[in-house]
């Protein structure tokens, strides 16, 4: 067996061809208060090297280069390790380093030079079983930290700016099963259990749920001409940048997806928050909503084209 195994290397390029912000009191909207163009162009490379350590372990380093005209350059390393004792049964351990780079808005509706990329190390172990021919499953705990957050920081009674004022941790673990219990049924159910805060001083972090959990099923209909698939998500109760909280809620959706309709396109359609549940979503504290409402039952329908070899 080969020691060192494959190597992926890749790379993005992002340009923003259009990218203005114009800002205008309420009281006299013809007056133009300050007007952004801060068009930018950034790029990303890559590389990842696989290193098989023995039969049953494989270890993968990566890394990744980020740099932009007006953003600073940014490393990632990724690091993780993959033991598989035998052909039903994983464990992973990963460690990863991502960013976040301040958007247009946050850094120009009050100009601030210093403003930084928000920083996230991700630490992860998760143990993958195969509980029946086509059932996989999976448990996961995690450790999230989170520096430099961008919040709006009030400078005055009047100006709003964008600062890395905070940090946050946020530990958890999550259930999964996955798979095909029979041949036409796929399903898959997930529940998430985490506790997220302010690093200091130590409080909920606005938004952040204690406990989650989806579930999915989909399977053929009319000689396998349509796939059918429904979904119920469930939120518990988030506490807003007030100190109130939002009640939990769970939500239904349905899709339906023709097959082979044409060589090339397909149908899709359905009906997402099915019930009409009125909820909403909480929202930072520079806005004047406390609670931001979020859309009742909406009805959608997609053209999926595949252009074929």
């Amino acid at each position: 067996m080969s020691r060192i195994g494959a190597l992926t290397l890749g790379g993005q390029f992002n340009a923003d061809l259009r990218n203005q912000q114009r800002t205008y009191y309420a009281v006299s909207p013809e007056a133009l208060v300050r007007y952004t163009s801060a068009r930018d162009v950034a790029y990303g490379v890559f590389a990842q090297q696989e290193w098989n350590v023995s039969s049953k372990l494989t270890a993968y380093l990566g890394v990744r280069f980020d740099d932009s005209k007006r953003q600073s350059p940014f490393l990632s390393p990724r690091v993780a390790a993959v033991y598989k004792p035998s052909d039903q049964t994983a464990y992973k351990l990963m460690y990863g380093r991502a960013f976040r780079n301040p958007s247009t808005y946050e850094r120009y509706w009050e100009p601030n030079p210093q403003l930084a990329a928000e920083r996230m190390n991700t630490y992860e172990f998760s143990a993958e079983h195969t509980i029946a021919k086509h059932l996989n499953l999976v448990g996961t705990v995690f450790h999230y930290r989170l520096d430099g957050m961008i919040e709006g920081v009030a400078v005055s009674e009047i100006v709003l700016q964008y600062r890395n004022v905070s940090s946050s941790r946020s530990t958890g673990g999550e259930v999964e099963i996955q798979g095909q219990p029979v041949d036409w049924l796929h399903l898959s159910a997930a529940v998430t259990a985490q506790r997220t805060r302010y690093a200091e001083p130590s409080r909920l972090l606005p938004n952040s749920p204690a406990r989650l959990a989806n579930f999915t099923a989909a399977f053929p209909l009319l000689r396998n001409r349509l796939d059918f698939s429904s979904a119920i998500r469930y939120l518990s109760s988030r506490q807003t940048a007030y100190g109130s909280s939002v009640p939990g809620v769970a939500l239904a959706d349905l899709t339906l997806t023709t097959r082979r309709l044409h060589r090339n396109f397909n149908l899709q359609a359905g009906v997402r928050n099915l019930t009409g549940k009125a909820y909403g979503d909480p929202v930072s504290q520079e806005h004047l909503l406390e609670v931001m409402p979020q859309a009742g039952r909406s009805i959608f329908v997609k053209l999926l084209w595949q252009q074929e070899n």
